[in-house]
């Protein structure tokens, strides 16, 4: 039914060969894709594709370049044999790297379980501070409380001693019914004392204690944002090899910056290779470096050397910078050194702009 709604009666479609699915299927004779009736005898070698004689006359293949089939051919059945011995000639090196990944496999998850312990470590080390500094602050509370309490009970039983039949009061009701006279004043004496401070008490009331704890507000804030800003630390910003500052010889120097508003970085690593269009070549790194230059020795002359570099701050690496490119003088550079033994006076010597010369001014 497919084959009847895809391929109707009366079409070139239904003249199609079809075959049940197979995983072994390879089609006799390759059709253009564009003229479905011709098959394919050139090459296109603009689009990189098998063409017709159709596509080449009129098609969308008119303007381009073709070459024979046969040649086609030849050519990509010698590169793709080129492509497979030379992968074959690299089996050794592909066995060394594939060694190299292993051990960046290993490295790679026996660092990262560090750094998980590293994590696990400085939170429980955080949460215990937290919860010694909670401790102490809620002791600190809970004495203050029961200080408070115990003066606001006291003042309140105090208080309570003023009312009629009890306590205070009810004390001198009893004094006052006594008869003799002696007792009486002897009593007495000391009883209007207490009463009258009692009585000052009322006309100035002030509870002994605050009820209010506005002095424990927790202010967490400022915590509260570093702890939400807790992150690992920050990748520096890629470094900028300075063209117009570096300059390559026999020796080249190497000059760099960082983006304007950059935060500063500990120190950085300067990696460099040859350029070899017959032979891959490695990065070679420098030692750390705690300026913005370094000097790179003994270069081959008359070659390109490809440099970059990156930015280290507290263990963490920026990205590599844009790759540069310098290309050495054809010969060694002629160094030269005037002294006084020579007899040569410096003072009358110019360097040429292009620092390629020296000339002699007159009087010398």
């Amino acid at each position: 039914e497919c084959f009847k709604v895809h391929h109707p009666w009366g079409t070139p479609k239904a003249q199609h060969e079809y075959v049940g699915p197979t995983t072994n299927f390879r089609p006799k004779v390759l059709m253009c894709p564009e003229h479905e009736m011709e098959k394919v005898n050139m090459y296109c070698e603009v689009c990189r594709r098998p063409v017709c004689h159709l596509c080449k006359l009129g098609g969308s293949h008119a303007n381009h370049k073709v070459t024979s089939m046969t040649s086609a051919y030849k050519i990509l059945k010698e590169k793709l044999s080129k492509s497979i011995h030379y992968l074959i000639s690299k089996e050794d090196q592909v066995k060394t790297q594939i060694c190299e990944l292993e051990v960046l496999i290993t490295q790679t998850e026996a660092n990262g379980e560090h750094a998980e312990r590293q994590v696990n470590q400085h939170f429980e080390s955080l949460f215990e501070i937290l919860q010694e500094r909670k401790t102490e602050m809620l002791k600190s509370i809970e004495v203050s409380k029961t200080t408070r309490l115990d003066k606001l009970r006291t003042q309140r039983e105090e208080y309570q001693g003023m009312l009629e039949n009890s306590g205070l009061v009810g004390y001198a009701q009893e004094v006052l019914k006594e008869t003799d006279q002696s007792c009486f004043v002897q009593t007495a004496k000391q009883l209007h004392t207490r009463i009258h401070k009692a009585t000052e008490s009322l006309k100035t009331f002030h509870p002994a204690a605050d009820p209010s704890f506005d002095e424990f507000d927790l202010d967490f804030s400022k915590e509260e944002s570093l702890l939400k800003d807790m992150c690992f630390g920050s990748i520096p910003d890629e470094p900028v090899i300075n063209q117009s500052l570096s300059r390559v010889y026999n020796e080249g120097l190497i000059c760099w910056d960082l983006p304007e508003d950059s935060s500063p970085t500990d120190q950085y690593i300067l990696e460099y290779k040859k350029l070899d269009n017959e032979e891959e070549t490695s990065w070679q790194a420098s030692e750390k470096v705690f300026g913005s230059s370094k000097v790179v020795c003994n270069l081959d002359p008359n070659s390109e050397y490809s440099f970059r570099v990156k930015g280290y701050r507290n263990s963490v690496s920026s990205p590599f910078s844009a790759e540069v490119t310098f290309h050495t003088p054809p010969g060694s550079v002629f160094s030269f050194l005037f002294d006084d033994k020579c007899g040569f006076n410096p003072d009358r010597l110019i360097l040429g702009k292009k620092r390629e010369s020296v000339e002699s001014v007159a009087g010398l």
